[in-house]
C-alpha cells in the first residue's frame, strides 16, 4: 500500500500510474476517444477493458483506445534527457496486457517501472530528434519489454520482440500499425493527436483545461489572431540549461511598445520542483470531475493509490468505470453510482 506520507515517486510508484488513468479520463469525451472505442466495439471480445467503461476488447487494442485518451490532451508526463519523451505512453501497454494476463497490481506497478526505467535510460543515451527521428522510438523499446515481462517472455524472446517492433519503423503512427499487425506485444503509443494550439488558447483564457481543447475554442478567431502574432525563437543561453532545468521566458511586446518579460527556469515537476501529493489530486479532479461525482473522484484516487494491493489488474480496471458510454450515442454519457 502507498500511504499519503510514504508515496513512491519518479517511475517507481502510483503518482507515476495516475498519469494514465487521469490525462485518459480526461479526454473521455474528445473525438478521436469515441472514434476508438467505436472501433474496438466493433471487433472481437477480449480480456482487456476500455478505460473508463466496462468494454472489454483485446489487449492491443486496449493499448490503442486508452493510449488515444492518453494522449488526446497531451496532459501527461515529460522526461527530458539528450533526448524528450513521455514515458507514461509505456503505461497502457501494461495495463492493457497486465489484465490480459491476469496479472496483479503490483504486477503492473513493477512493469510500468521497468518501462520507465528503460526509457528514460535510452532518453539520457542519446538525441534522436537533432537526426530526424522522434522519440517514440523509444517508446518501442520500452514499452515492448515490459509488455514481455508481463507475457514471461525469456530474455530470445525478448530480443526478437524487440527487433520485431523497431522493424521498419519510420514515425508514431506507421510504427503502432505494422508492429500490431507483426504479433509484438502491444506498443503504448498511437498517433498523437495533440493540438498545437494549446499555448494560445490557454494565454486568451489564463489557463490550460480541457475546455481548451473544445473545438468552439480552438476555432476561437482570438486564438487564430494570437497564433499570428507568435514568434519562437531559441536561446543559447536557456538551451545550456537543459536537461537539468526546462527554462522558457515569454516576452509581451504592448502597442505602446513597452516588453512584459518573465522567465521561469523550472517547470512544475522538474527535478528541482517536484509535484507535491495535493497538485497530483487537483489536477486528477479537474480531469475526472466533469465525468463523476466529487465522492466517486475520491473513491478513485484511493484506488489508484492502493494499485499495487489490487489482486488482478481487472479490479482496478473496474474501478475505474466512470460512464456508461452508450455504443451506438455521441450525446452526454450517463454516470455510474
Amino acid at each position: 500500500m502507498f500511504r499519503r506520507s510514504q508515496r513512491a515517486r519518479g517511475p517507481h510508484g502510483p503518482p507515476t500510474f495516475r498519469r494514465h488513468p487521469r490525462c485518459g479520463l480526461g479526454a473521455f469525451h474528445a473525438e478521436p476517444s469515441r472514434a476508438a472505442r467505436r472501433l474496438a466495439r466493433a471487433l472481437p471480445l477480449g480480456p482487456s477493458t476500455a478505460l473508463g467503461t466496462s468494454d472489454r476488447t483485446t489487449a492491443d487494442v486496449a493499448a490503442f483506445v486508452n493510449g488515444t485518451m492518453v494522449r488526446y490532451l497531451d496532459f501527461n508526463d515529460g522526461y527530458i534527457g539528450l533526448e524528450p519523451g513521455h514515458p507514461s505512453d509505456n503505461i497502457p501497454a501494461c495495463l492493457a496486457v497486465a489484465e490480459a494476463e491476469g496479472r496483479t497490481g503490483r504486477d503492473l506497478v513493477t512493469a510500468v517501472a521497468l518501462g520507465y526505467e528503460v526509457q528514460v535510460q535510452l532518453q539520457d543515451a542519446a538525441n534522436l530528434y537533432r537526426r530526424g527521428w522522434d522519440h517514440v522510438n523509444y517508446v518501442l523499446v520500452s514499452a515492448t519489454l515490459a509488455a514481455g515481462k508481463l507475457t514471461g517472455l525469456d530474455a530470445g524472446q525478448l530480443t526478437q520482440a524487440v527487433n520485431i517492433a523497431m522493424n521498419g519503423h519510420t514515425w508514431a503512427g506507421r510504427s503502432w500499425a505494422r508492429t500490431r499487425r507483426s504479433g509484438a506485444p502491444p506498443l503504448a503509443r498511437p498517433p498523437s493527436t495533440a493540438f498545437r494550439t494549446q499555448w494560445p488558447a490557454c494565454s486568451s483564457t489564463g489557463e490550460l483545461t480541457v475546455s481548451s481543447y473544445d473545438p468552439d475554442a480552438l476555432a476561437d478567431p482570438a486564438v487564430a489572431a494570437l497564433m499570428a502574432r507568435v514568434e519562437v525563437r531559441g536561446d543559447p543561453v536557456l538551451t545550456a540549461m537543459l536537461p537539468a532545468r526546462i527554462p522558457n521566458r515569454v516576452t509581451i511586446r504592448l502597442t505602446s511598445g513597452d516588453e512584459l518579460v518573465r522567465e521561469v527556469l523550472d517547470a512544475p515537476g522538474g527535478h528541482g520542483t517536484p509535484m507535491t501529493d495535493e497538485q497530483f489530486e487537483e489536477k486528477f479532479t479537474a480531469l475526472v470531475a466533469p465525468l463523476t461525482s466529487a465522492e466517486r473522484c475520491g473513491r478513485l484516487l484511493d484506488e489508484i493509490w492502493n494499485v499495487d494491493r489490487a489482486p488482478t489488474v481487472t479490479a482496478l480496471t473496474g474501478a475505474l468505470v466512470v460512464v456508461d458510454d452508450h455504443p451506438t450515442l455521441d450525446g452526454p454519457s450517463r454516470e455510474t453510482s
